[in-house]
C-alpha cells in the first residue's frame, strides 16, 4: 500500500508539467459543465516515469474514476509493478456538486468551473497490487473489438457517460460512450468497465489487505485540461539503459 497526501499546491505543480496534446473530448463535452468539473477533479496523468501501460476508467454516473498503471521495478526493469488509484466523491459532495451544477450554464467560463471544483473534496485511494491480479480482466479487455467508426446513435434526457483511456506510453486510445449498454460494439467496452468496477473492491482486498483513502480539494487555480493520458514524448523509446525493450 502506498500512502500519499495530495495537497492543492502539489496538484497544481504536477499538472503544470502536463502539456496539452489537443482536445480529447467529444464536441458536446465542451457544453457539459459536469464533464468539465470532473476533468478538473479526476486527473488522467500520472507521475512522470516510464510505464508499460495505463488504463483509466471514468464513470460519470457514479462520479468515480479508476487509474491502473503497470510499470517496471526501479532496480529490476523486467519486473512488473502495479498501482491502482481510485478517485471518488462521497454522497455529501455529490449533492453539493449537483446543486452547483444546477446553477451553472453550459457556456460557463473556465473560471466558474474552477470555482466549483475548488470547494469539492475528492477521496483518493492508492494501492500497490500484484500485476497478475489483473490478468483475467485484461485478457477479457483484449478480446473486445471496436471499430474507430462508432455505431451512430444519439442519447437523450438523462443518460450515463463512460470514458476509457488506454495508454501504452507511446500510443493511446480514448473512448467516450453514452447511454445504457446495448448491442453496439462499443457497449461491450462499457459492460467490461462495469464488471471491472464491481469486482475491484474484492480484487483490491485480496491483493493488498485493504487501504484507507486520503481526501483533498482542488485549488481554484488548477488549469482545466482536456487531454489524453499521453504527453508529447519525442524520441522516447521503450528500452532502459543496458536492457532490452519492454515486452508485455
Amino acid at each position: 500500500m502506498i500512502s500519499q497526501i495530495r495537497t492543492a499546491a502539489s496538484i497544481l505543480m504536477y499538472v503544470s508539467m502536463a502539456l496539452p496534446v489537443g482536445n480529447a473530448q467529444p464536441g458536446d463535452r465542451a457544453l457539459d459543465p459536469k464533464a468539465r468539473v470532473l476533468n478538473v477533479l479526476f486527473p488522467v496523468e500520472v507521475s512522470q516515469r516510464p510505464y508499460f501501460f495505463k488504463v483509466v476508467l471514468r464513470f460519470d454516473d457514479a462520479d468515480t474514476q479508476v487509474v491502473i498503471v503497470v510499470y517496471p521495478d526501479k532496480d529490476k526493469y523486467w519486473v512488473r509493478r502495479c498501482e491502482v488509484t481510485t478517485f471518488s466523491l462521497n454522497d455529501d459532495v455529490k449533492r453539493e456538486l449537483a446543486e452547483s451544477l444546477s446553477q451553472l450554464p453550459p457556456e460557463a467560463t473556465d473560471e466558474a468551473v474552477r470555482a466549483i471544483a475548488s470547494g469539492l473534496r475528492v477521496e483518493v485511494n492508492r494501492i500497490v497490487i500484484a500485476p497478475e491480479a489483473l490478468d483475467k480482466s485484461l485478457s477479457e479487455l483484449k478480446s473486445i473489438r471496436i471499430s474507430p467508426l462508432l455505431a451512430a446513435r444519439i442519447s437523450v434526457d438523462n443518460f450515463s457517460e463512460y470514458e476509457f483511456w488506454y495508454d501504452s506510453w507511446q500510443e493511446s486510445v480514448h473512448y467516450s460512450i453514452t447511454g445504457s449498454p446495448g448491442k453496439a460494439p462499443q457497449d461491450e467496452l462499457v459492460r467490461w468497465m462495469l464488471r471491472f468496477k464491481a469486482d475491484l473492491p474484492d480484487l483490491l482486498k485480496k491483493s493488498s489487505g485493504g487501504s484507507p483513502f486520503h481526501a483533498f480539494s482542488v485549488d481554484e487555480s488548477l488549469p482545466l485540461d482536456d487531454t489524453t493520458p499521453v504527453l508529447p514524448r519525442r524520441g522516447t523509446g521503450l528500452a532502459f539503459p543496458g536492457g532490452p525493450p519492454f515486452r508485455f
